[in-house]
């Protein structure tokens, strides 16, 4: 087992969760930690803007995000003005796109993707029937219930019900 630095580390421990914690009572504590369900219900739409500064590459990379409750979803790495990649879900087709190649979604990546193109995933995590609750691990010396949706898992703090990672 490794660390996110690379270091070897030991077998992270993973504990036993309380009978009464559920995989719905762990995302509404979260959803009351960032302002209560109703709050988070009324978030229309989400857009994300950042940079990336490395050694690596020769200039900051820009990231532009943007979700919305529809379904919709675009998500775009730039770098000098030149698109990198861009992925594009306008609710019932999308495609991909890096360095001059486009190619069209197929279903199963555009039913993927629609999973995750929500302002609040939690809000429509709420809804599933098949998540499961996998423990409690510790993420940055934080104990948190990890949540798995497929293939991804989520981490929430078991003190504050905030999100640790995704």
């Amino acid at each position: 087992y490794f660390d996110k630095f690379g270091n070897s580390i030991a077998k992270p421990e993973v504990k036993k969760v309380d009978a009464n914690v559920t995989v719905e009572s762990v995302l509404n504590k979260y959803l009351t930690a960032i302002g209560g369900k109703s709050a988070a219900e009324k978030i229309k739409t989400l857009s994300q803007v950042g940079t990336a500064t490395s050694a690596a590459i020769p200039a900051p990379l820009n990231y532009v995000s943007k979700t919305d409750v529809s379904g919709k979803y675009m998500m775009h790495l730039s770098m000098n003005g030149m698109s990198i990649m861009k992925q594009v879900l306008n609710g019932a087709t999308g495609y991909m796109s890096q360095q001059g190649q486009k190619m069209d979604l197929d279903a199963a990546t555009i039913a993927e993707m629609k999973s995750m193109s929500q302002p609040v995933k939690e809000l429509e995590m709420l809804t599933k029937k098949d998540l499961k609750l996998n423990g409690i691990e510790k993420i940055d010396e934080q104990d948190a219930y990890v949540v798995v949706d497929g293939k991804s898992s989520s981490y929430y703090s078991v003190a504050t019900g905030l999100k640790i990672a995704d």
